[in-house]
């Protein structure tokens, strides 16, 4: 099947689900300047609902704008569904490093996708961000640029001795979860890992934090 063939069945599937269970559904709403999948709504909720099939840039582009959207509406939560793509199964290189700043607001929004209830979707732009800091906690002159996956970033974080051994795990299990969510596979990720890993990601690329590892986590 073909992914767009793929990403239609499974949004059908997913309002059909909604409305069995007395949900208002539309199809594309405009959410700001992006559209999302489905939106659907009863008396209690608002959800907005983006659909990911494989490795889709646009529909991960789309993330940080509707976390923005979402998190400025009380009431309304984000729900992420990861699909996957059985003829796409590498996950390609992140194709630009952002701004430091860009970074940073990447963690704020996924704060944002947290307090929406969806923290598989946080974890995703958490790394969006988290690259660069991290780039730039290892000095680009070691030529890094050429693989950027979350993975192999932590790996060289712990090989060159930024980070220690406790550290490393936590922050591989971001990494792995973020790989699943990019392959359409579920993870189990709850509220209380991506608050941990956003407060790692902090701790290990401040500045100040330069010349010592970040406390283990408990």
């Amino acid at each position: 099947m073909k992914p767009v063939d793929r990403e239609r069945s499974e949004v059908n599937e997913i309002a059909k689900d909604y409305e069995e269970r007395g949900y208002h559904v539309r199809f594309n709403p405009s959410l700001g300047s992006v559209k999302a999948d489905l939106i659907a709504t009863n008396e209690r909720e608002t959800v907005v609902i983006e659909v990911k099939v494989g490795n889709d840039r646009d529909a991960r582009a789309r993330l940080p704008e509707l976390a923005r959207f979402v998190a400025q509406r009380p009431g309304w939560r984000f729900e992420f569904v990861s699909v996957a793509d059985d003829d796409r199964l590498s996950t390609p290189p992140e194709a630009d490093v952002i701004s430091r700043h860009a970074a940073l607001q990447r963690l704020e929004l996924a704060k944002s996708l947290l307090n929406s209830g969806a923290p598989a979707a946080a974890n995703v732009v958490l790394w969006m961000g988290a690259t660069r800091l991290l780039l730039d906690r290892l000095d680009e002159s070691e030529t890094l640029r050429p693989n950027l996956s979350p993975s192999y970033l932590v790996k060289a974080m712990y090989s060159r001795g930024f980070i220690n051994r406790t550290q490393f795990t936590a922050l591989a299990r971001s990494a792995d979860a973020r790989n699943a969510a990019a392959h359409g596979v579920p993870a189990r990720v709850t509220r209380r890992d991506v608050e941990r890993w956003l407060r790692l990601v902090r701790e290990v690329t401040e500045p100040e934090r330069a010349n010592r590892p970040g406390p283990p986590i408990s």
